[in-house]
């Protein structure tokens, strides 16, 4: 029991070996498309980089590569933004702290202003941090 193999149903109704502009132009469009990759290798079987870039899986690999590209740019870029809250919040942090030392300083500037018997002879002078300090181990003791 022998089958017959399947018969061709072309669009023009000739034969296979027979060529007409029909078949041409249902052929052409094809050839186009299958210029562009190379099937049936794996990648990197050809020397040649060009016809390499050719391969399906590398056209495959290439595709998937710019999306794990993409990808990692997002990520760097959220890391980035990242450590600039980071960074602000230390700044924020750090700037508190100072103003919080400037005004302990006053406080303690306030409090030696008030407690000194000096504080007679130079009325209104704006004294600094060390004059307040030699002035503080001056009259501690």
């Amino acid at each position: 029991l022998m089958q017959q193999p399947p018969a061709v149903n072309l669009l023009n109704g000739s034969t296979p070996w027979e060529k007409d502009s029909v078949s041409k132009i249902t052929e052409n469009p094809k050839r186009a498309q299958k210029k562009n990759y190379i099937e049936g290798v794996p990648e990197g079987f050809f020397e040649d980089e060009k016809l390499n870039s050719r391969v399906a899986e590398t056209v495959e690999k290439e595709a998937n590569m710019e999306q794990e590209y993409a990808n990692f740019l997002k990520e760097l870029d959220e890391a980035k933004h990242e450590e600039e809250r980071r960074e602000e919040s230390a700044e924020l942090a750090d700037a508190i702290e100072h103003d919080i030392d400037l005004i302990d300083e006053q406080v303690l500037f306030r409090q030696i202003y008030e407690y000194l018997p000096i504080k007679n002879f130079f009325p209104g002078q704006i004294w600094s941090s060390d004059y307040l300090y030699k002035a503080e181990i001056r009259y501690s003791g």
